[in-house]
């Protein structure tokens, strides 16, 4: 029996760090004061070319509790269409698309390993779960 939880793609993308020769690192944060919704929308066009229609805050959660106080906040973007990827002359990321089911997948198999992505997919999942 297959009950169906999720129907579309998921969209994983891949940052790389870097760490430049005067210690500084560069990567998509929320700026100072930014919304971090306002911070999500744009880091989605800029990093993956995609804009959505709508938002939904799915978990906001601490990197390293006690030793750092950062917060990443996970979002669920929905109703995608395809926008203007603008990535930094510096910035290398690999997109991969696929189903909801073959990410959970490879977090099962360990392809996925980011913390923050495990989040946002395991909470799309057991969501879905709850509503069939």
């Amino acid at each position: 029996m297959t009950r169906n939880i999720y129907t579309g793609k998921v969209v994983t993308l891949n940052v790389d760090t870097v760490e430049l020769p005067n210690g500084v690192t560069i990567d998509g944060k929320l700026s100072p004061g930014e919304d971090p919704l306002h911070c999500a929308a744009r880091e989605l066009e800029e990093e993956v070319g995609y804009r959505a229609a709508s938002f939904e805050l799915l978990s906001s959660i601490f990197t390293a509790p006690g030793f750092a106080d950062e917060v990443i906040h996970v979002y669920k973007a929905t109703g995608l269409i395809q926008g203007r990827q603008q990535l930094d002359h510096d910035e290398v990321l690999e997109i991969v698309e696929m189903p909801l089911t073959a990410a959970i997948e490879r977090i099962a198999d360990g392809t996925i390993r980011d913390g923050k992505t495990i989040v946002g997919l395991q909470a799309v999942y057991i969501r879905g779960l709850k509503t069939t």
